[in-house]
């Protein structure tokens, strides 16, 4: 009989909807809230302790050396040295003359605001635009350019979602961003994913090795990208699928290995003269 999953209680806390039932759910959690505790982290690992971290304490940052554990106790079965650690991160706190500082995740939360997730583009579109758009003063064309096209990005498929940037939006594929907007008082920006593959383009100029970008100002302009944006669509979902990388941050170097590994593969894969006609 498959063994059937067995969760915590429900706690619903910033993404997490249940409550760490081991330590690896301990320091997820903890990552959720470093921030609360006014502490910040510098290393994590396998070893003892488990990470190194600062604390602000009103006059600079402490560091301080922390040890998860998904109960305290288990620090001192595990023979821990308390010489060596300065606290103990925990999802429960069972050890009630614990020599060492620690922190009850548990009791923790149940101070701290929640932060439910939010199903991305769910934002009604009538509150974001103004949003973005106040923030450049765009102006009335402008608006009405980025408007048509976020409405035919967004027609291309309704798993295709966006989110709010600073000064515009990324549009995700859904699981990467795959074109973005950004709104200029007289113009838009749009970068988008080449894949390292797009032809030379009149008006397109390369923003890094597996992104382009183009500016639109008019109908035609506006027309064009979205031809281009169409194509980046289809090139990220065919990068996903072979597990390719898509960062705006790809080094060239990866670009140009993939390149000449592709050939490679091409070259070896090519039926000779002799065989091409054979069944």
């Amino acid at each position: 009989m498959t063994e059937r999953s067995i969760v915590g209680d429900l706690i619903n806390f910033r993404g997490l909807v249940y409550s760490p039932m081991n330590e690896q759910g301990g320091v997820f959690l903890f990552g959720k809230v470093a921030g609360d505790l006014n502490m910040y982290v510098e290393e994590i690992g396998t070893g003892f302790p488990d990470c190194v971290g600062r604390r602000f304490t009103g006059k600079g940052w402490e560091q301080v050396r922390i040890e998860f554990e998904f109960r305290s106790m288990e620090f001192k079965n595990h023979g821990h040295d308390t010489t060596k650690c300065d606290l103990i991160v925990c999802w429960e706190n069972n050890w009630p003359d614990c020599p060492l500082e620690v922190i009850e995740l548990r009791d923790e939360i149940r101070g701290l605001p929640n932060e439910p997730p939010e199903r991305p583009g769910a934002k009604p579109k009538e509150h974001v635009l103004p949003e973005v758009m106040s923030r450049q003063k765009v102006h009335a064309k402008t608006r009405a350019l980025f408007q048509k096209l976020d409405s035919q990005i967004r027609s291309l498929d309704d798993r295709v979602f966006p989110r709010v940037r600073k000064y515009g939006l990324s549009y995700f594929s859904p699981e990467r961003a795959f074109v973005a907007i950004w709104l200029r008082s007289n113009a838009l920006f749009i970068e988008f994913f080449t894949g390292g593959q797009a032809e030379p383009d009149v008006g397109v100029f390369a923003a890094s090795p597996l992104w382009g970008h183009v500016k639109v100002t008019d109908e035609k302009s506006r027309d064009r990208a979205f031809e281009l944006i169409q194509s980046a669509l289809g090139r990220i979902r065919q990068a996903v699928n072979d597990n390719r990388p898509t960062a705006y941050t790809t080094p060239l170097e990866t670009v140009e290995a993939e390149a000449e590994e592709e050939e490679v593969v091409g070259e070896e894969s090519a039926p000779s003269s002799e065989t091409a006609d054979q069944p």
